[in-house]
């Protein structure tokens, strides 16, 4: 626990990650929590005039942006919430190297994707997904 300004008691840092596919509901969820911050990678996509624009090449920026952004909120006291396809536990290292306590949530919804993601990249996301249970982490 931690005191805001106002000196309420606040619950400490804590990060939930949400993986699902694209189209799974991931940014759905997460804007239902209102009290925890929220980052995603696909947020580095925004431009400034409130458009996705997608680049590839940028992806890795995009995953470091959001790794470093969610360390800093987490350094500040803040529940933060981080929607990513985390595919595999090897995405997910290094949110669980940050030292905070780390929840997981799997999205299983099928809606289209909003980011318009072609088929053909869901279904190889699809192919390396792997189940990850928590107990790998401890």
């Amino acid at each position: 626990m931690h005191d805001d300004d106002s000196g309420a008691r606040q619950p400490a840092a804590s990060l939930l990650l949400i993986r699902g596919l694209p189209g799974s509901g991931k940014s759905t969820i997460a804007k239902t929590m209102p009290h925890r911050r929220h980052v995603e990678a696909d947020m580095y996509h925004y431009n400034a005039s409130g458009e996705y624009a997608f680049d590839r090449d940028r992806v890795p920026d995009a995953h470091a942006w959001c790794q470093s952004e969610t360390l800093r909120l987490l350094r500040a006291g803040y529940e933060v919430v981080v929607c990513n396809t985390f595919t595999t536990a090897k995405e997910m290292m290094p949110y669980f190297e940050m030292g905070f306590a780390v929840s997981v949530l799997t999205a299983k919804g099928q809606w289209e994707s909003i980011h318009n993601v072609p088929h053909d990249v869901i279904y190889a996301m699809r192919e390396r997904w792997q189940p990850i249970e928590m107990l790998d982490y401890l």
